[in-house]
């Protein structure tokens, strides 16, 4: 600064005045600033501070800037790029208009510069911050734009429609768990919905979003929803709750194959069409071989199928102790036509051992369990066992062959095996898997370990026999059982002599 200019430079000084009277010594000028509300109040789309400036060196203003800060930020030194107040060119004072208009919210400083025509210059801040929303205010809060109320999927603020008051949400998009406008999906959506029936091939599940006028849309509806196609597997169908199912979609349908008429079904294929068939059988009973469009018999002639079945055992050896009995599973799977009656039979037992079915008899698809006992004077030695079935006519036999039964001589104790009984898993309502461990097999080579169960403590049925010959865990599955009951089981095991 000139001195020769200022004549008064040493006693200058600027007064600011914002709501209450605030006083800085500077020099160059007076500021006034009003209008704004408290610093505790958002002031919406900005607000006006009046300034007064005045010059007390004598040369009068040359210009008067301003600079809009956000809180915390430096408005920086070069003033000439500051946006004027106004024209206040040669004036002693003089008030200006000051517009805080910002573009994002926030919380603002307002800095000031003055510049007197002896090229004296002085600059500083107001005293005084101001809270400047620029989207919504509502309810004494500022809220950016696509910002959710609190705990609604549907109300926005959307300064577009209303800065004062909240928005509907648009059709196709719902609030987010941040509170922000996003389009409906899968994670985001306002309720649920799928069109599957138990035997679709194709379906879809939906999820809604807002209907436009700050409301969920309901599950049914489902205009502006995202979706998602649903098929099901080829051979299967979809259920009600869109998962896989073996239900048919289409049942009972006529199929001819090279001549052969069959009643059919069908399920999905690879185009997710209900046109795969499945479970076809020869429709041949009672000499009638033809089948309508509908699946219904029109007449016609086919040979009958014969009845026939096989034979399987499992073990297929074991080791017994002279006065001992041993046991194994007896298998019979139907292979054509419709089910009778197998009668069981055994040949091959050495002399004084005997043999017995339980049941003597059955139809299959099903199963028994086969027991050989032998008495002191067994004779030792390895003995191939025939096991066969027939029906009751006798006219199909099927056998198999053989069960290898070793006998060994008594000469030496055979001490018993140890087995604990552990706990059930896998329990549904109609279904179990029970666990045993075989602790030792006594002194002997392998040994037969099963459950029995029931729903009393006198059991009254038991699992399939399983060899170990080693020590371990071993398990069954139980089926077909009813819900709400009480089931007993016990693991056992049975070596070449004792249990």
């Amino acid at each position: 600064m000139n001195l020769e200019n200022s004549k008064t430079f040493g006693q200058r000084r600027t007064i600011l005045l914002i709501g209450a009277v605030f006083i800085f010594l500077f020099f160059g000028s007076e500021i006034l600033a009003v209008e704004c509300l408290p610093f505790d109040s958002w002031n919406l789309n900005g607000c006006t501070v009046s300034v007064t400036y005045t010059d007390q060196g004598g040369s009068n203003l040359n210009e008067c800037r301003y600079k809009i800060v956000l809180e915390g930020v430096l408005p920086g030194t070069s003033y000439a790029s500051w946006p004027l107040a106004g024209n206040c060119y040669n004036r002693e004072t003089i008030s200006l208009n000051v517009a805080m208009t910002v573009e994002s919210k926030g919380t603002y400083d307002l800095y000031w510069y003055s510049k007197d025509n002896a090229g004296n210059e002085n600059t500083g801040k107001t005293d005084g911050k101001k809270n400047i929303c620029v989207d919504c205010l509502i309810d004494g809060g500022c809220y950016d734009k696509d910002t959710c109320k609190t705990n609604e999927k549907c109300q926005i603020c959307d300064p577009d429609q209303s800065q004062t008051s909240w928005s509907p949400v648009p059709l196709g998009f719902v609030c987010n768990i941040s509170n922000k406008k996003t389009p409906v999906s899968s994670s985001d959506y306002c309720n649920y919905d799928e069109t599957c029936d138990a035997g679709d091939c194709a379906a879809k599940k939906f999820w809604t979003s807002c209907d436009g006028n700050g409301f969920c849309q309901a599950s049914f509806d489902h205009e502006g929803s995202y979706s998602e196609d649903v098929y099901a597997n080829v051979g299967y169908t979809l259920t009600g709750d869109c998962g896989q199912s073996t239900v048919d979609c289409l049942a009972g349908l006529c199929r001819d194959d090279s001549g052969w008429h069959h009643i059919c079904d069908k399920r999905c294929d690879t185009g997710h069409i209900c046109n795969y068939w499945v479970d076809c059988v020869d429709h041949c009973e009672n000499g009638i071989q033809d089948c309508n469009e509908t699946g219904q018999d029109t007449g016609g002639s086919c040979p009958a199928a014969a009845f026939d079945f096989s034979i399987s055992i499992d073990p297929t050896a074991g080791s017994i102790i002279q006065g001992n009995s041993i046991s194994t599973n007896v298998m019979v799977n139907l292979l054509s036509a419709v089910t009778e009656a197998v009668i069981f039979s055994a040949s091959g037992l050495p002399a004084n051992a005997t043999l017995s079915f339980n049941p003597g008899s059955c139809n299959p698809t099903c199963s028994g369990i086969m027991t050989i006992s032998t008495a002191l004077t067994t004779p030792t030695g390895n003995f191939p066992i025939i096991v066969c079935g027939h029906n009751s006519d006798g006219l199909v036999t099927r056998c198999y062959s053989s069960y290898s039964l070793t006998v060994t001589a008594a000469t030496e104790e055979v001490l018993s095996p140890s087995v604990t009984t552990g706990n059930a898993v896998s329990v549904t309502k109609n279904s179990a898997v029970i666990n045993g461990t075989l602790n030792s097999l006594g002194n002997t080579d392998s040994c037969l370990v099963w459950f029995e169960w029931g729903t009393t403590p006198s059991y009254g049925n038991i699992t399939s026999y399983q060899t170990m010959t080693a020590p371990g865990a071993f398990s069954a599955v139980l089926t077909g059982l009813d819900p709400n009951t009480n089931y007993y089981f016990q693991a056992k095991a049975k070596n070449g002599g004792s249990y």
